[in-house]
């Protein structure tokens, strides 16, 4: 209730309003402080950042996005461009930068392109349209397309995450994914594989030859051959997996040469799609075949058996894509070199590479499942 002149009587006092002044009392640190980790600027420490973020979360901090785009002439939202939203690696990284964007105080528009560069460059031009203050990108193509070279000179903040570009004047992120799938094959070379078979992605992709380049340097450092006829091109959807696992395992049986006692799928729809073959065909893993995937996912750790897999930070890639992207507004979007972060993969260890004595060769193991279903 209020008086005549619009004062509050009784009753609770009005909510005190958050605001930098409020967060730095709170977090027992200066102003400057609060607007650096806001700002996304990289002389603010680790520890300091995480501890006013989470001060700015406790008081349930929201910017005043009216009041800013008035003031900076901002939109308050990023761009973010995937090619398969429904691909758990994207959505952890997408999830990432939503999170880390609204404690920034910006939204996320998001757009799927099916890694088709035509959809992508109107994503991009839609985008620009809508006068974002940053774009994150996971590119269908190496190249510098049109529309990012319009983006990138409407001074527009761009970072090219999970996958290089060809050009010099973004940040870019990308994970090791050739050292973690190197450190793939060296594993189950050490647990005694010898025919280390390998679906592989899309080779145009810079990804995909990164683990492709990978595989090969893991079959070197283990003293083993490269064959050609362990490499099957998948193009990272489930039904490639499946497919190619399908015909990985005719293939031995049409040639007459050993079967593969090893299996790498090159990311994590690939490894759910050569697992569907795996268990209809009754292959027993590790026993009759090692298996390992690219990307670690729920589905991987409660299959049974678990899968091994290189595990890649890919929530650290949102986090650090937004990181970027508010640092270069801060720094009032000036261009010149990006700045190039690698990050690093882990691998996850679990029952489908475990050392196990072998129980019988594959091809003797697919004639008993094939003949225990005509029986």
């Amino acid at each position: 209730m209020r008086d005549g002149k619009g004062r509050r009587m009784g009753g609770a006092p009005p909510p005190k309003e958050v605001g930098i002044r409020l967060i730095a009392a709170a977090a027992s640190v200066s102003i400057a402080t609060v607007s650096r980790v806001m700002n996304g600027h990289p002389s603010v420490s680790a520890e300091m950042r995480e501890r006013v973020q989470a001060t700015i979360a406790s008081l349930s901090y929201r910017p005043n996005i009216v009041a800013r785009s008035l003031r900076t002439r901002q939109s308050g939202s990023f761009g973010v461009i995937v090619p398969n939203i429904s691909n758990e690696h994207f959505t952890d990284i997408v999830r990432a930068i939503q999170d880390a964007a609204e404690l920034q105080g910006f939204t996320t528009l998001i757009l799927n392109t099916d890694n088709s560069l035509e959809r992508e460059e109107a994503a991009i031009r839609s985008l620009i349209a809508r006068q974002v203050d940053g774009i994150a990108l996971v590119s269908a193509d190496p190249a510098t397309s049109a529309a990012l070279r319009e983006a990138i000179a409407l001074a527009i903040p761009v970072v090219a995450m999970d996958r290089r570009i060809e050009e010099p004047g973004i940040d870019q992120i990308t994970i090791n994914t050739r050292q973690g799938t190197r450190e793939a094959v060296l594993h189950m070379a050490a647990q005694g594989r010898r025919r280390i078979a390998f679906i592989a992605g899309p080779q145009h992709l810079w990804t995909a030859a990164e683990k492709r380049a990978g595989y090969r340097e893991g079959l070197k450092m283990a003293g083993l051959p490269y064959d050609a006829a362990l490499v099957f091109p998948g193009d990272y959807s489930f039904a490639s997996g499946e497919r190619q696992a399908t015909e990985m395992l005719d293939a031995a049986d049409r040639a007459g040469l050993p079967p593969p006692d090893a299996l790498i799928a090159a990311n994590n729809l690939m490894a759910f799609g050569a697992m569907r073959t795996l268990l209809r065909e009754e292959i027993a893993i590790p026993r009759d075949l090692a298996f390992f995937g690219l990307d670690d996912t729920i589905w991987t750790q409660v299959v049974k058996p678990g899968i091994s897999v290189v595990s890649q930070p890919t929530a650290e890639m949102g986090r650090e894509t937004v990181r970027l992207l508010t640092r270069r507004i801060a720094n009032g979007r000036r261009t010149g070199a990006g700045e190039r972060i690698v990050l690093q993969t882990s691998l996850v260890l679990r029952e489908s590479t475990e050392a196990e004595p072998a129980r019988a060769p594959l091809a003797a193991a697919r004639r008993k499942a094939r003949q225990k279903t005509v029986s």
